[in-house]
């Protein structure tokens, strides 16, 4: 629905009216913003952010985790352990903080930098940038060590071993014998990960530190539900719908995950 929703409603849906917090109706299903907009379009165009940021930061944590936790496995020794090490002290950066921190100190330069390198237009999504940025690299973390995992199982095997006899260098092993095979674990991994990122945006574009507006997020759009929410009018379905679309998005993501991986394993057929 985010992807093709909005190609199938005007943009005039979008822009500021003066039908100010309607109730769910059959012109607006989903009611209406304290600017007259119509929530179910912002909802679309939210998610929409919502998912980029999600697969985005997903994917760079997949390209750092596998790299990381397959070159950490199979070099072994030394180098496992220091590179183990240094996974062990990033785990205990707690990650929102880091990602608010390098929100606040890297904005202001990232926003001179594309001013002056005539990126105008990347101005908006200088947070997002960031927030790709900070979430990417701390959701590695994890991925690192379920492929460091696998893969100390997978270069003691007889096909690594007979590829090591045949004179294959260590970039080939990796690329060929050993990827392959860890190739459906990366896959439900990446699958569970985006959940997990889509939920750390909202929350920080709930605090205000994600999308800048216009633009909004599913974050941003339960951030504007409970601002509008007060003790004379209870305006419940800026918060409803918003929460809804959220809870039913990374549920269907977790399931998808869980049935892709029972599908993957090898142990369950």
């Amino acid at each position: 629905m985010s992807l093709i929703g909005p190609w199938f409603y005007p943009q005039s849906l979008y822009k500021t009216t003066n039908e100010i917090l309607l109730p769910p109706s059959l012109s607006h299903i989903f009611g209406t913003d304290i600017h007259g907009r119509d929530l179910f379009i912002r909802i679309l165009f939210g998610a929409r952010i919502s998912f980029g940021v999600g697969f985005s930061g997903s994917l760079i944590s997949l390209l750092i985790g596998v790299t990381y936790g397959s070159i950490a496995a199979y070099a072994g020794g030394k180098i496992d352990r220091m590179m183990m090490q240094l996974v062990d002290l990033l785990y205990s950066l707690p990650v929102l903080v880091f990602v608010i921190v390098l929100i606040a100190i890297f904005e202001n330069p990232l926003r001179a930098f594309l001013f002056h390198s005539h990126l105008e237009s990347l101005l908006p999504y200088s947070r997002i940038i960031l927030l790709l940025v900070g979430l990417g690299f701390v959701e590695w973390l994890t991925m690192a060590r379920v492929v460091r995992s696998r893969v100390l199982i997978l270069k003691e095997s007889l096909f690594v071993q007979a590829a090591k006899v045949l004179g294959q260098n260590s970039f080939k092993i990796l690329l060929k014998h050993i990827f392959p095979n860890i190739a459906g674990l990366v896959i439900v991994y990446l699958t569970l990960t985006i959940p997990t990122v889509i939920l750390e945006e909202s929350f920080l574009s709930f605090l205000g530190l994600g999308v800048e507006p216009p633009s909004s997020s599913l974050g941003s759009l339960l951030s504007d539900g409970a601002n509008a929410i007060n003790p004379v009018k209870i305006s419940w379905w800026l918060l409803f719908f918003p929460g809804l679309y959220l809870s039913l998005t990374l549920w269907s993501l977790n399931v998808f995950g869980e049935w892709l991986r029972d599908k993957l394993d090898p142990k369950t057929r």
